[in-house]
């Protein structure tokens, strides 16, 4: 909820509920954020699904800049919850999705909600890789990238993968 506005800020009032789209002090009890990284929660949106908005931005992000279209094969690595996102609106852009994630049971879930299974020879490929704190292999990564006219990294991390 907004506490208080700069009086730049016209369209929010205190009181309004917000969801907040940055990096770094996103869990606080109270930030200072610019105005474009809050959006206003609808009335007709709990609190409990409005949290999910950043999430479904970044997966949405990724989808976009990896400029899926209808029938090109996108390879998702790391299928936890932004990835599992990205798999379904990856999906819903027309895309066939192979999730890739080392618990079998991401993989399964992805594929119970759309994903295809399968391998990716010669079709054109997408690679969205998702941050996180935990990086996956890189050699698996760069076999599948080398086969790619689009790879994407996600989220504030570097990318070392094998090109050659």
């Amino acid at each position: 909820m907004i506490a208080e506005a700069h009086s730049t800020v016209t369209d929010l009032r205190p009181g309004d509920r917000v969801s907040y789209g940055g990096e770094g002090s996103g869990h606080g009890e109270t930030i200072l954020a610019g105005r474009n990284l809050v959006a206003r929660i609808p009335d007709t949106v709990d609190f409990e699904h409005a949290c999910f908005a950043t999430l479904g931005s970044i997966a949405m992000n990724a989808v976009r800049i990896a400029g899926i279209g209808l029938g090109d094969v996108v390879a998702v690595i790391g299928q936890g919850l932004v990835g599992q996102l990205i798999s379904q609106l990856a999906k819903l852009q027309g895309g066939v999705v192979v999730p890739i994630d080392l618990k079998p049971e991401r993989v399964e879930l992805a594929q119970s909600l759309g994903a295809e299974r399968g391998r990716c020879k010669d079709s054109q490929m997408a690679v969205v890789r998702i941050a996180s704190s935990s990086q996956p292999p890189p050699s698996p990564m760069g076999r599948a990238a080398r086969r790619c006219n689009f790879a994407a990294t996600v989220g504030a991390s570097s990318w070392s993968a094998p090109w050659r």
